[in-house]
């Protein structure tokens, strides 16, 4: 059984060349549901294009879900509504370039290509239409498990995730805390992907910043932020760690 399921793996692998020749390109639409304090869904777009994929969050879908009360004097400020996220994976270059923000600037950010570890399962199921078939993989810090169809063999997914032998149409973490489910799938240009991505965003560089120095970046404005707030205040103020509870707990560099 386990070499039969293998055989078919590689089959689908190797049609892959053949299949993008015909289909090169595909958008998806899945819905982003995020299970945080505040819980919310969203729709999210997928468009690939050869080797070349751009994940669009689309903040102005968002709703809440089910929220949970906060604490008894604890108050969340709405603040403008947030603007769309882009994410690009681009396989032959080992690339990932995103958007993010610190102290209310936008800067460009190139991430590193992420190889998941896949173990592929012998479960199956269908999702818009497609036989699906189930994966589990480790991606910093978080545990996956993602389905994906055999028979749309584009090795891309939402967010970071992908290089399976197919689409994912479905994925998970194991605390269901962030989910993608797939709702349709057409195999439809999109000139999002053809166009210079660093114009989908207005950043204060042009130039992608490596992803480990925006974060230390980001730290270090935090930091110099409680510091002069500590100064402005009479008093003594506690600054609370937060544990991280984000998509990614624990990066590549750590030890």
């Amino acid at each position: 059984m386990k070499l039969l399921f293998s055989f078919f793996v590689l089959l689908a692998g190797a049609g892959c060349n053949a299949y993008a020749q015909q289909n090169a390109a595909a958008t998806i639409e899945y819905t982003e549901i995020n299970n945080t304090d505040l819980p919310n869904k969203l729709t999210a777009l997928l468009y690939i294009d050869g080797n070349v994929s751009v994940f669009h969050e689309k903040f102005s879908t968002k709703t809440e879900i089910d929220a949970k009360p906060l604490p008894e004097g604890v108050f969340v400020s709405k603040g403008r509504p947030a603007e769309d996220a882009y994410l690009k994976t681009d396989r032959a270059k080992k690339q990932i370039l995103f958007f993010d923000g610190i102290g209310g600037n936008n800067y460009l950010v190139e991430d590193a290509f992420g190889n998941i570890k896949w173990t592929i399962t012998s479960d199956t199921k269908q999702l818009a239409g497609y036989n699906c078939v189930k994966a589990i993989g480790s991606y910093r810090g978080r545990e996956w498990e993602a389905w994906f169809a055999p028979d749309i063999p584009f090795p891309f997914g939402p967010w970071k995730l992908n290089g399976l032998p197919g689409l994912i149409l479905e994925a998970r973490d194991d605390t269901k805390r962030f989910e993608f489910v797939a709702v349709k799938v057409s195999f439809t240009q999109d000139a999002i992907v053809s166009k210079d991505f660093t114009t989908l965003v207005r950043t204060t560089n042009k130039k992608p910043v490596p992803y480990r120095k925006f974060l230390a970046d980001r730290e270090e404005y935090s930091d110099n932020a409680f510091k002069e707030l500590q100064q402005k205040i009479t008093g003594t103020i506690t600054r609370t760690e937060v544990p991280p509870s984000g998509l990614e707990l624990k990066y590549d560099w750590e030890q």
